[in-house]
């Protein structure tokens, strides 16, 4: 799993000059089933209603596959998938489906960090618009809604999932499709919409098998891993899951992110490994049991998703120690770079997002021009696992030139070769004649001791001038805009200082787990 962070990578499992494509015989499905065939008794999935065997989760997708096989799916069709959170119906489903070499989307929800908020009906109905899914699979409790989607979008067939199925022959391989077209869809994902509306990002087999492979690794020397997964597996963990299980591991699965249950998996479940959003990690960290919580046998505690100031991470080495590692990316892209264990124990890489994989070639650029070392550009990305382009854009593959994918993020590089984030292209304040970058306020801003996190963004005056605004989170009355004002001049410069702030108890957030700007421009002072 993420042992591949810090190791050389697998190659993929592709049969060299198989025609007509990807041998689904030596994809990630059949490795996986061979994998579970070896010891079927082994507990693999487990959740806190039941465990699943290598044996049980065979056979569902052995069953499965062959049902949709009979149904018409198959390499050129799309299966959508609509279940209850983290459920192990998800996993099978879209295991299923791959064997079948069909394209898999998810239309419960868009966001990567957690499942609690659905996609309200119509964003679902114009999902399946998007993507002409052949089926629906759903499960119980969600069966009313997919029938009231395929209503809204004739042409979908709802498929029920059934965890009676008992079928047992080993040679699925003899009744479903042989090979994939690689540049064919594997999977249809959502950006996290950070600041535009979410996209539907379109991902070949081809990216999907290789992203598998990155993260599968060489084989960990401490033992199989047990990964915890508190945020959607139909997003984010879903290869790192692919990549556990074919190291020979097993997965816990947790409906959505609780303190009390991560803690309790950590110690009961004996958690190797798990991913968290850095919201997550912080809530993990201001808990006051985690200083008496048993971690020694966390190997790897992997977090990403929104930056994270420079102390808090020294706080999370000092609780977590060298299991750390922190992952910057995206959906259109895959992993693009990684503070590992190691460089967390240097405290003046805390503030950057570690170097590219080095399989990705990062490039920052200004104008479509490489800036030298030490400026201040647009992040642009390629490498083996970037998107095909977006679905339901005049042209899809605008958004690839090349193979490079711009992120709409900015960064530079520091001194050491170690990549900065800056913010996003959308969001330079300019002032003064200057150009101010948001993530170096709130990098100044969170080091003084008062500030938990810190959110700036420029804003108009009645004249129309642009000015630097901070939201504050922080204990009530630890320190004034006065003292904060100054405290950036010192660090920065006096353009850079602040010159209104917002306090709250802590940032709001959206339901993607982002700042919510909107509810942050709507208050008008004061401690929220």
């Amino acid at each position: 799993m993420t042992t591949a962070l810090l190791t050389t990578p697998a190659e993929p499992q592709v049969a060299p000059g198989a025609a007509p494509g990807i041998d689904l015989a030596t994809g990630y499905i059949a490795r996986l089933l061979a994998v579970w065939d070896a010891d079927p008794d082994r507990d693999v999935v487990l959740t806190d209603a039941l465990v699943l065997t290598a044996g049980d989760l065979a056979r569902r997708t052995r069953a499965l596959a062959v049902r949709l096989g009979a149904a018409g799916v198959g390499p050129g069709t799309t299966v959508a998938l609509l279940t209850v959170p983290n459920d192990p119906a998800m996993l099978t489903a879209r295991w299923a489906a791959h064997r079948c070499g069909a394209t898999v989307v998810h239309v419960r929800s868009m966001n990567p960090r957690t499942d609690e908020v659905e996609l309200p009906l119509d964003a679902q109905a114009d999902v399946l618009r998007t993507t002409r899914p052949l089926v629906l699979l759903t499960d119980d409790a969600t069966s009313d809604r997919a029938r009231r989607l395929v209503g809204l979008v004739p042409g979908t067939e709802v498929v029920a999932l059934d965890d009676t199925d008992t079928h047992t022959d080993t040679h699925t391989d003899a009744v479903l499709p042989t090979h994939v077209d690689p540049a064919s869809l594997a999977l249809v994902d959502f950006t996290s919409g950070t600041v535009n509306a979410p996209k539907l990002v379109a991902q070949s087999w081809a990216s999907r098998e290789r992203l598998v492979a990155r993260l599968t690794g060489a084989t960990d020397p401490a033992g199989p891993t047990r990964f915890l997964s508190v945020t959607p597996i139909s997003h984010t963990t879903a290869p790192m899951i692919d990549a556990a299980l074919l190291g020979g591991g097993s997965v816990v699965l947790h409906p959505g992110f609780d303190v009390d249950a991560v803690l309790g998996a950590v110690t009961d479940r004996a958690v190797t490994d798990v991913y968290l959003a850095v919201p997550h990690l912080l809530a993990l960290l201001d808990d006051g049991r985690l200083p008496t919580t048993d971690l020694t046998g966390l190997r790897r505690v992997v977090y990403s998703g929104t930056p994270s100031a420079a102390w808090r991470v020294r706080q999370a080495v000092a609780a977590f120690g060298g299991s750390l590692v922190q992952v910057y990316g995206a959906t259109e892209t895959g992993g693009i770079s990684a503070l590992t264990a190691e460089d967390h124990l240097e405290p003046e890489l805390h503030g950057t997002v570690g170097r590219p994989f080095p399989w990705v070639e990062v490039e920052i650029r200004n104008d479509d021009i490489v800036v030298p070392a030490g400026g201040t550009g647009e992040i642009h990305v390629r490498s083996e696992t970037v998107m095909t382009g977006y679905l339901g854009a005049d042209d899809p593959h605008d958004a690839v030139a090349d193979g490079w994918v711009a992120t709409g993020d900015l960064g530079r590089w520091d001194r050491h070769g170690y990549l900065e984030l800056l913010g996003r292209v959308g969001g330079v304040i300019k002032t003064g004649g200057l150009k101010i970058y948001p993530a170096a306020v709130e990098a100044a801003l969170t080091q003084h001791p008062a500030v938990r996190q810190a959110v700036v963004e420029g804003r108009r005056s009645c004249d129309e001038r642009e000015h630097v605004h901070a939201t504050i989170s922080c204990a009530p009355g630890s320190c004034t805009p006065a003292e904060l004002h100054d405290h950036v001049a010192v660090l920065l410069s006096e353009s850079h200082a602040p010159t209104e702030f917002t306090f709250w108890s802590g940032i709001p957030l959206t339901d993607r787990g982002k700042p919510d700007y909107q509810a942050m421009r709507a208050a008008d002072g004061g401690l929220r």
